[in-house]
């Protein structure tokens, strides 16, 4: 799985030509990370970590924090450019381009709306970061349920990924066709 991640990292950085491509290709190697992580860097329970290996909970919040943090940052990147493309089409005056820049402007509302709740989760999460370790009991989880909801985590998180890097496909698409010189 690390080759595979070292292999997206040097398609990212060949291929991505967009302002933020590599926030975009974080998050994607983060997601992915996330969904091999090894339960070996929870604590033991009823313990304090021991090593520097070990994190507390509050110490893995803050590392994940990047996760919210580059949503934030792609989110807000997005909504600039719909609300690029709203006043651009919203130029024309007829009734098409204005329900057009409407719709575009309320969607860049959301997604500045999903930013900022990013911004304050990622925020939050890096509080953690000096959080005291609190007494795990094994015992009181129910591991079963806990496993299955990993797995479904761990499928959506694939999920995501996937869906992430066909954006980025068409994105690179699109791209090409604005840099393309102009038909003769």
């Amino acid at each position: 799985m690390k080759s595979l991640m070292r292999h997206a990292a040097a398609t990212f950085k060949r291929h991505w030509t967009f302002q933020r491509s590599a926030l975009a290709a974080t998050l994607i190697l983060a997601i992915a990370a996330a969904a091999v992580a090894s339960p070996a860097a929870s604590p033991k329970p009823d313990s304090k970590p021991d090593s520097a290996a070990e994190q507390t909970c509050g110490q893995e919040m803050a590392a994940s924090a990047e996760v919210p943090a580059q949503w934030q940052a792609l989110m807000s990147h997005v909504a600039s450019n719909m609300e690029w493309h709203a006043g651009w089409v919203g130029a024309n005056r007829s009734v098409e381009a204005r329900r057009e820049r409407d719709a575009m402007a309320r969607v860049a509302r959301e997604y500045r709306a999903m930013a900022a709740a990013a911004g304050r989760a990622a925020s939050a999460m890096r509080a953690m970061k000096d959080l005291p370790a609190g007494p795990h009991d094994r015992s009181k989880v129910d591991l079963p349920a806990q496993a299955s909801w990993m797995r479904a985590k761990i499928k959506m998180q694939r999920q995501f990924a996937a869906t992430l890097l066909q954006h980025a496909a068409d994105s690179e698409k699109a791209l090409a066709e604005l840099e393309a010189p102009p038909p003769q």
